[in-house]
This record gives structure tokens, sequence and C-alpha cells, in this order.
């Protein structure tokens, strides 16, 4: 009797674990598939068809520079650029990336 119970319980514990491996694995899946291919920022709709650019984080700089010309505005406005490949770097960082036509970018990771 005892030994039926003993199984009963691995059973179980088995079965949860396959199920919370399932989730857990879903979990990822459906977190990673949300995003819109922007490993710099996001991209919303542009609602006049032209191509915009937001500095939604600075990366603490006192001197970003877009394209070869220091950034003067502020952080969250938002500045009618050409789409195609753009160059932000600040301090000695240098990133290129890349802005698709009749969007606004939100460019918000400075990461790796």
């Amino acid at each position: 009797m005892e030994f039926l119970i003993i199984d009963n319980c691995i059973k179980k514990n088995k079965i949860q674990f396959i199920i919370l491996k399932f989730l857990s694995i879903l979990l990822f899946f459906l977190s990673t598939g949300c995003s819109d291919g922007h490993l710099r920022g996001y991209v919303s709709v542009s609602h006049d068809g032209k191509t915009w650019f937001v500095l939604d984080d600075d990366g603490g700089c006192d001197a970003v520079v877009l394209d070869g010309k220091i950034w003067k505005y502020k952080k969250g406005e938002k500045v009618r650029v050409l789409p195609g490949v753009h160059v932000i770097s600040c301090l000695e960082s240098e990133i290129e990336f890349e802005i698709p036509k009749g969007v606004v970018f939100h460019f918000n990771y400075w990461g790796p």
C-alpha cells in the first residue's frame, strides 16, 4: 500500500513538473514574440506618413550625436529624419540602427 501511495505521488510530481516546464517555455516565447524587431527601440505609426525620430533615452550623456550632428532637442521630442541607416553616439559608444520609412522611431536602448 505504501509503495502505491509513493508511486502516485511521484507520478503526480512528474506531471506537475512537465506542466510547469511547458508553461515556462510558452511564457518565454510569448514574451520574446512581442517585439517589433527593433533592438534599439520601437516604432509606432506615423499618422502623417513622414519619418520621425524620438530620443527616449539619452544614455546619461550630455552630448548625444546623431549622424554627426549634436542632438539639440529634448528627450521625448519628435524630430523629422530621413528613413534609412543612422548612427547615434554618446561618449565612446557608437551605434548604427535603421529607421523604416513612415514611422516614429523611439530610440531607448544603448546596451550591447
